[in-house]
């Protein structure tokens, strides 16, 4: 056998290259097709799949160029042969494995994380959930064996470019590259997630990320020396009795992006940045001591939605699969029709799956947005934001739980052209000021408006910010630790008639993890057995604290000091004064902090992932 083939025209290495080119891509393009097809009725939406067919159309093009140099370097026409059959066959099972796993899991193979998988977890994820799953279905024959038959079949063609010369060979490679960067400009194009680095990956897999669960978790064992930390956990019967109501309260939880507390004016910031907080601060319970968990929105989340420590090893919101009981799991056993609407895609962080396995029947993310919506920031503005919430209230039966995440004030505080106005002399802080302005125009102009329709009369409407922001504090007279200052956030519960007998105004040291058992509080309801907060109305025999992590930081808020545990320890009071490390209060908690982690980490190692349906309808059982 020759080398080469006889030398063919322009024409046709076009057309030799462009079957080569389909065969390749061939086997992704007809598991996505599949996958569409089979789940139609998931959360799919048109913008995403055109964003992962940009990356497969990408990653078709650097495969073809692969073999283009490959030709080039070496000019044999066997190793070529034997190279892209080898290419292809592994193509092949990897996009079929992934479309078993899609069509089991309703999620692809997590390719992101697979580094973070052991040997027993990868083959459990690969093998037996993916590839060796119904091996011999139908679909086996359209995405391996169909591709690599029409390979053999059309040899002759795809392999004819192999005779042209050198300058023909570098003109396919530089059009199949211009493909390449199409079609990776296709997928930022339909991709709503903005300013995010990420690998040239399919975005429908991205978006079904997660990270590995751990057994370890599981297997967790106390150590022997738990009891003193025990109390801090204990959980007592409800402070109120179920309030007499003919219907089941809404719940709508609006998380307000980086929305700190020392910019509001309620809680001793300059008037003029949050004004619609302001007059709604009246109507319902102002939370005056609260601080968030962590730095970041994943943390904040697991805090709010789940009462859980989130900096504790192997607890955070990417742990899609953690056996907790979150919000959305508890009022969809009541009966709730559960929803989250967020202006990124649902992907970012992994939140779409977390959503999902906690129970989330109605996920709007930036896929359902319309395409002339704004984009600003991260994502689409909260203004588009609030429109699509809006919509989505107007379509939930009742009772619903609707959380709102808000996104436009992270950080760098992107504000619409012409919006900012002047109200301080760093620029960076300004913007910061303005992002929060827009946010309380929108989000909470947009909670007023709910307050006064038939559904907000029916709500319990809970306002806080998913974290605080650990820069620059003006703008706010406390004499406060700037850690305090960074961390401390608004917490505002508003109820509707029925719940007269709660107070106005709690000044209960506390955080985002003791906001769930709070609201269950309020509903007379026993909160779970694993939840690592404490309702904020009731009275407590252990000391209240905050426990923070912000990046190497950690933080414990008492109400009688500030201990900065990490990275340069210090103990003071809340307003900067030298505190005595002898006294009782802090050698409680010197002793206890660090078992305070382990026993959170135990409760949840009790509990299986199987478990958690048990787990939850045995709260209803009594």
């Amino acid at each position: 056998m020759s080398d080469f083939p006889p030398k063919r025209s322009v024409r046709y290495t076009i057309f030799s290259l462009g079957c080569l080119y389909l065969l390749i891509a061939a086997p992704d393009l007809i598991s996505r097709g599949l996958i569409l097809f089979h789940l139609s009725n998931e959360i799919i939406y048109p913008r995403m799949m055109l964003a992962g067919l940009g990356a497969d159309i990408c990653i078709a093009a650097i495969k073809t160029v692969f073999l283009i140099i490959v030709s080039l370097v070496s000019g044999k026409r066997l190793l070529l042969f034997l190279l892209f059959f080898v290419l292809q066959i592994f193509s092949s099972m990897l996009a079929y494995a992934s479309y078993q796993y899609a069509i089991i899991n309703l999620r692809l193979i997590p390719f992101k994380n697979i580094t973070n998988y052991g040997g027993d977890a990868l083959r459990d994820h690969l093998y037996f959930k993916g590839l060796m799953t119904e091996l011999f279905r139908i679909d086996l024959l359209y995405i391996v064996v169909l591709p690599l038959l029409v390979s053999v079949l059309l040899a002759r063609f795809w392999s004819a470019w192999t005779g042209s010369g050198r300058r023909l060979k570098l003109t396919g490679l530089v059009l199949l590259l211009l493909l390449a960067v199409t079609g990776n400009g296709m997928k930022w194009s339909f991709d709503v997630v903005r300013f995010i680095g990420s690998p040239i990956v399919s975005h429908y897999i991205y978006y079904w990320v997660e990270e590995p669960y751990d057994r370890s978790v599981l297997n967790h064992k106390a150590p022997e020396d738990i009891d003193p930390i025990r109390q801090i956990f204990e959980h007592g019967p409800p402070t109120f009795s179920r309030p007499q109501l003919d219907y089941q309260p809404n719940i709508i939880i609006v998380t307000l992006e980086s929305y700190r507390a020392n910019e509001n004016s309620v809680y001793g910031g300059e008037p003029g940045i949050t004004p619609n907080f302001h007059d709604l601060a009246p109507e319902g319970t102002l939370f005056t001591n609260i601080f968030h968990n962590g730095c970041c929105t994943p943390s904040g989340m697991l805090a709010i939605l789940c009462s859980q420590q989130p900096q504790i090893e192997h607890i955070t919101v990417n742990q899609t699969y953690m056996p907790v009981v979150c919000m959305s799991d508890y009022f969809h056993a009541k009966g709730y029709e559960t929803a989250w609407v967020n202006a990124m895609g649902a992907g970012s962080d992994r939140f779409g799956a977390f959503h999902r396995f906690h129970k989330v029947n109605k996920i709007v993310d930036g896929f359902r947005f319309p395409e002339d919506a704004e984009s600003l920031g991260w994502s689409y503005s909260d203004e588009e934001l609030i429109k699509m919430a809006n919509k989505t209230l107007n379509e939930l039966k009742t009772p619903f739980y609707l959380h709102i995440q808000t996104q436009t004030s992270h950080t760098p505080f992107f504000i619409p052209d012409g919006y900012g106005i002047k109200l301080h002399p760093n620029d960076k802080y300004n913007r910061f000021l303005n992002s929060l302005r827009y946010v309380d125009e929108h989000a909470l102009g947009f909670v007023k408006k709910v307050l006064k329709s038939p559904v907000g009369r029916r709500s319990i409407i809970i306002l806080t910010a998913d974290h605080g922001i650990p820069f620059m504090a003006f703008r706010n007279k406390k004499n406060w630790d700037n850690e305090c200052k960074y961390g401390h956030i608004p917490l505002l519960m508003i109820f509707p008639e029925g719940f007269d007998h709660l107070p106005q105004k709690v000044g209960s040291l506390g955080s985002q993890i003791d906001i769930f058992p709070t609201l269950l509080d309020a509903l007379g309801e026993k909160y779970p057995d694993i939840t690592a907060g404490h309702s904020l109305f009731a009275p407590r025999d252990s000391p209240r604290f905050a426990y923070i992590t912000e990046g190497p930081k950690e933080v414990l808020i008492t109400e009688q000091f500030i201990w900065k545990v990490k990275p340069v320890p210090s103990l003071t009071t809340l307003d900067n004064k030298a505190y005595d490390g002898k006294r009782a209060d802090f050698l409680y908690w010197k002793t206890r902090l660090p078992l305070l982690k382990q026993f959170n980490l135990s409760l949840i190692g009790l509990k299986n992932p199987e478990e958690k349906g048990r787990l939850i309808e045995s709260l209803f059982l009594n």
